[in-house]
């Protein structure tokens, strides 16, 4: 590099200064001899008036024998070549060439002055010598007319000679000058190449990635802040990329010790990171550089990362894998890509099969002692007295209560394994009409009204039996919770959806406890609900059947009344 910058630096600066010497010589000798042939013409005019006025005679008599003999005579004793030329531009005698063969002179300039009267010089090529001359001319006259012109003529080549020696020394101080320059220039290509080179060597050494790399400058030119400059980036790397593989540390410790299987897909599908415990979910050694679907040949699982990557938003699934349930969560990366994360939830899957078995078979084995209960205690009323009845209708109330309870139950258990849905076509407005016929005692002893409003006609496909238990569970609260007024069931449609809501004018549910309602055996006023017989999983059950619907329900609520509504796709 060094030697590079030297040839191109100094090559450059040499080239560029010898051009700029020639330049100057040429311009000089250009000069001098532009300016010696105006200080000669001027000269060389007096000189041929003299001419002129000593060929008048000869030329008045039209002697050419002896106008050409004067000619020749001056033009051996003073080295000048003489050209006569009569008034129509004849050429009549010329020293330094035929003059028979030479052309008219009309059109010459020179000529043309001495014949309006003036004396002139010009410095043009010759035609006739094949070089450049400075000529001079006057007119020649007789009887007061000019009759004709002499012409002085120099060859430039000999003005030339004359300034010679100062072109010389001109040139030799310029060859000084050169090597001088050369000497200054080949000394500053010199440091400038010997600070670039160590510049290189040390920016060659961080790009290996050796950071400890300074560079230290004996000269304090215009490269020092550069070098400085360099010695502060180096440093502010090597802090950085410290901090980097701190922080990569750190990552690899936290992604090992976590529990949840971790991966990282770019936008081709390619796993570009991986974790321990991923790894061991697969039981693979090596996962990373392959693609997912190598990996993960469940259905589920490529759907969830093709609608993160569609939609951009978070995804959440499940995926059974190899006996084991898992929780995934695909989220989209900034840029392309997504990040994955799978949680084992099987033990929790276990726990809740077992909590819906036991509920399940202890609701079973509860059902049928209660039941006894309940009938023998309507038994015994008959042969009691008054004051025994109302113990045995006590224990009748509570049986029936805790029967309608064990009921609720199984039929929450039964949705939360997700059984299958016997679906057919249902009329929206009949199935309301056929729930209503089961309130109409209970409207009528509260004095409440009840009416169905159907906005558009809407038929969808579903469970009956099940949709039946959402509609008489929202309105069995409606009315339970509702004291004057009346229970409205309105039907509408949207896009994609049949909505059908209940609302009632009962005391509302505060704003706190309205995400908590469908939770199972919640109830807002427990005091009020044990007295009115609530079991606190209606609501719950009426979300379960909606999900299975793949719908959803929602509330409304506030102290003039609420409304439940229920989104079914049509």
């Amino acid at each position: 590099m060094k030697r590079n910058i030297l040839r191109r630096l100094f090559g450059g600066f040499f080239l560029l200064v010898l051009a700029l010497i020639v330049i100057f010589l040429a311009a000089l000798f250009f000069s001098l001899k532009n300016n010696s042939a105006r200080l000669l013409g001027g000269e060389y005019k007096k000189y041929s008036e003299a001419l002129a006025a000593s060929f008048a005679p000869r030329l008045a008599v039209e002697d050419l024998s002896g106008l050409r003999q004067q000619a020749l005579a001056l033009s051996q004793r003073a080295q000048w070549r003489l050209t006569i030329i009569s008034a129509d531009g004849q050429v009549l005698t010329d020293t330094a060439a035929d003059f028979q063969t030479m052309e008219n002179h009309f059109t010459r300039p020179e000529f043309l002055a001495a014949l309006r009267g003036e004396s002139a010089y010009a410095v043009r090529y010759s035609q006739t010598l094949g070089e450049d001359f400075l000529y001079a001319a006057a007119p020649v006259y007789a009887g007061g007319e000019i009759i004709g012109a002499a012409r002085l003529s120099l060859s430039l080549r000999r003005v030339t000679v004359l300034f010679w020696p100062l072109i010389r020394t001109a040139l030799f101080g310029a060859l000084f000058f050169l090597l001088l320059l050369f000497l200054l220039a080949f000394r500053l290509a010199r440091r400038i190449a010997s600070s670039l080179d160590s510049l290189e060597q040390a920016a060659g050494r961080a790009a290996g990635g050796d950071l400890t790399a300074r560079v230290y400058l004996d000269n304090d030119d215009e490269f020092r802040p550069l070098a400085e400059k360099f010695n502060q980036m180096a440093a502010q790397l090597a802090g950085s990329l410290a901090q980097i593989r701190r922080q990569k540390t750190e990552l690899e410790t936290i992604l090992a010790s976590l529990p949840h299987g971790l991966l990282v897909v770019d936008g081709q599908g390619r796993l570009k990171l991986s974790n321990k415990s991923l790894r061991r979910i697969t039981g693979a050694d090596e996962l990373d550089g392959h693609f997912y679907w190598e990996i993960f040949r469940e259905a589920e699982f490529g759907a969830l990362l093709k609608q993160a990557a569609l939609d951009g938003q978070n995804q959440v699934g499940e995926l059974v894998k190899s006996g084991r349930h898992y929780t995934v969560l695909v989220s989209p990366l900034p840029e392309d890509g997504l990040v994955v994360l799978l949680q084992d939830i099987t033990e929790t899957r276990e726990l809740e099969r077992i909590k819906r078995d036991f509920v399940a078979n202890a609701a079973h084995e509860l059902r049928t002692p209660l039941t006894a209960i309940k009938g023998f205690a309507e038994t015994l009323e008959d042969e009691l007295s008054a004051e025994q009845k109302h113990y045995v209708t006590v224990i009748k109330n509570n049986a029936e209560r805790l029967i309608n309870i064990v009921r609720d139950i199984m039929a929450l258990s039964e949705l939360e394994t997700g059984q299958a849905l016997e679906k057919e076509k249902i009329n929206l407005k009949t199935l309301l009409a056929d729930v209503q016929n089961i309130f109409a005692a209970r409207l009528k002893e509260k004095g409440l009204t009840f009416s169905i409003i159907e906005e558009t006609p809407v038929e969808i496909y579903g469970d009956i039996f099940k949709l039946q238990q959402v509609f008489i569970n929202l309105l069995d609260n409606a009315v339970k919770y509702t004291e004057k007024g009346g229970v409205t069931a309105r039907i509408a449609k949207t896009k994609t959806h049949a909505v059908v809501s209940v609302e009632d004018t009962g005391s509302g549910i505060p704003p706190a406890e309205q995400s908590r309602i469908f939770e199972r055996f919640y109830v807002v006023n427990k005091s009020r609900s044990r007295a009115l017989g609530g079991t606190g999983l209606g609501l719950s059950i009426v979300k379960h059947i909606a999900l299975l619907h793949n719908g959803e329900v929602t509330v409304e609520s506030s102290p003039r009344g609420s409304k439940f509504s229920v989104a079914l796709p049509l």
